[in-house]
């Protein structure tokens, strides 16, 4: 915790029967008191509505940055540690898991979008990346499962989709999980899901000038995809979802709101599970800067109608 000799950081070890893990937040100047109450009530608090230890843990080691950040008087002496401090990306912790995140973490954050994000389909091949740029899409995740095409073929859609892109001007395509090939052909961005952070080599990606979304789905994911410092992050699932089994429960509205609050202003919030035309307003008005959608598109019944739709709700700022 605060104790260490480490002048820039406040770094907290956890110890866990499965696994163990590194927590650290910038280091405050200054003292408060009821910092131990703050983080035990919180742990307790996470325990008690099933979260585990680890996921426990890192809220309790952001709440307790917060309250340091915002302490109160309450009668003379030392500042106390604010319980009810408000959460934003000043306070988030990084989170590495030991061993095992060794390499995670850049030296330098991942490149900025270079515009808002806003509606942003994700398709599986580059005939409707082509349409949707076609309709004025200007971001797009081009996703093509592991092994689901040849060799020869999965590289003739990457590149045809990062070729279709460069051409449109303001076009933002992030090819799912296929980073090799994304350094090779100059693509502008990257996604990837938290199991494969620790596999992809993310100074190389970061020297290429790769754009990186990460997904996150909880409060340790959520920490440990701000060691990486991407360009975005992706909360979700918001809504129940049948397209992929999920072991995630659907974040609602109200936790949706919460948390996208503790990534901003540093990161952009991409909204993603579920989230259909009727919802999409609300899901905008919750504070995210984008919306993330595949079946909305995909299996509508005239994909271009739901495609100029989706663009209307950011079409007001």
């Amino acid at each position: 915790g605060g104790h260490a000799d480490d002048s820039s950081q406040s770094v907290d070890w956890v110890v866990a029967a499965e696994r163990s893990a590194r927590l650290a937040s910038e280091r405050l100047a200054g003292a408060s008191h009821g910092t131990g109450c703050v983080f035990s009530a919180v742990l307790v608090g996470m325990l008690a509505q099933g979260w585990d230890v680890l996921e426990a843990a890192t809220e309790a080691k952001l709440r307790v940055h917060a309250g340091i950040a915002q302490s109160i008087a309450i009668g003379p002496g030392r500042l106390n540690t604010n319980p009810d401090a408000k959460l934003a990306s000043d306070h988030l912790p990084t989170f590495h898991w030991i061993p095992g995140d060794e390499s995670l973490g850049a030296p330098m954050p991942f490149a900025r979008t270079i515009g808002p994000l806003g509606f942003y389909p994700i398709v599986d091949s580059a005939d409707w990346v082509e349409r949707l740029l076609a309709w004025g899409v200007r971001t797009i995740q081009l996703r093509i499962k592991q092994g689901s095409l040849p060799e020869a073929e999965l590289k003739a859609q990457l590149a045809a989709a990062v070729r279709a892109a460069r051409e449109i001007a303001g076009a933002q395509l992030f090819v799912n999980d296929h980073w090799r090939d994304a350094i090779e052909l100059g693509a502008y961005g990257v996604h990837l899901g938290q199991e494969d952070l620790a596999n992809a080599d993310l100074s190389a990606m970061n020297a290429s000038g790769l754009r990186l979304g990460v997904s996150s789905h909880t409060p340790l994911e959520m920490a440990r995809a701000h060691a990486v410092q991407p360009s975005y992050v992706a909360l979700g699932p918001v809504y129940p979802t049948t397209l992929k089994a999920m072991r995630y429960a659907p974040l609602g509205l109200e936790r949706l709101r919460d948390w996208t609050r503790r990534y901003q202003p540093r990161y952009p919030v991409v909204a993603i599970g579920g989230i259909s035309l009727e919802r999409a307003q609300a899901v905008r008005d919750s504070g995210v800067d984008s919306i993330a959608v595949v079946s909305a598109v995909t299996q509508a019944e005239r994909p271009r109608d739901a495609v100029e739709a989706f663009l209307q709700v950011f079409a007001a700022p």
